[in-house]
């Protein structure tokens, strides 16, 4: 009796455990204004929706109430993809909800996790550790820059040893 209690009691601990997600940091002095123009996808974790696609870049454009357009684009297959939607700000600066355009009762959270001084390079993620990008104004990204973000990653409690370029 005692035992089939204890299990009961751990199976709905697990049936009720809140799903840990990463403690990305409030950036305070985030310049959505800065962060909007072209980026190029370095580094992902790879999941379902982009799987296959290479050459990833995002073109952020500034919309009304701070809201903005990403226009992301690559190539699968030696065709040109494109994915656009609309993320529209919270009440914190860096963290937005995406509104796909062609899933628009869908929304996923969209959360700049770091981004240097200089607005060249930035980690993007969301409240799950299956989303993960490095992101750059350029193609390249010194050695030293790539391990800052892989570092900060780590901190943030991703495997970053699963992303892919």
């Amino acid at each position: 009796m005692l035992q089939r209690l204890l299990y009961l009691l751990v199976s709905l601990g697990k049936l009720f455990t809140v799903r840990k997600e990463p403690q990305v940091p409030i950036l305070v002095d985030f310049d959505a204004g800065k962060y909007l123009g072209q980026w190029y996808e370095i580094k992902r974790l790879n999941h379902i929706f982009e799987r296959g696609i290479t050459d990833a870049s995002a073109e952020y454009t500034a919309l009304e109430d701070g809201a903005f357009l990403v226009t992301n684009t690559g190539t699968k297959n030696g065709k040109k993809q494109q994915f656009v939607a609309i993320a529209k700000p919270t009440a914190v600066k860096n963290f937005y909800k995406i509104f796909p355009q062609k899933f628009p009762f869908v929304k996923a959270d969209y959360r700049v996790a770091w981004v240097d001084a200089d607005y060249q390079y930035a980690i993007v993620t969301s409240t799950s550790f299956d989303y993960l990008w490095f992101l750059a104004r350029s193609r390249e990204v010194p050695e030293p820059i790539m391990q800052q973000m892989l570092d900060i990653s780590k901190q943030l409690g991703f495997d970053t040893d699963k992303m892919v370029e």
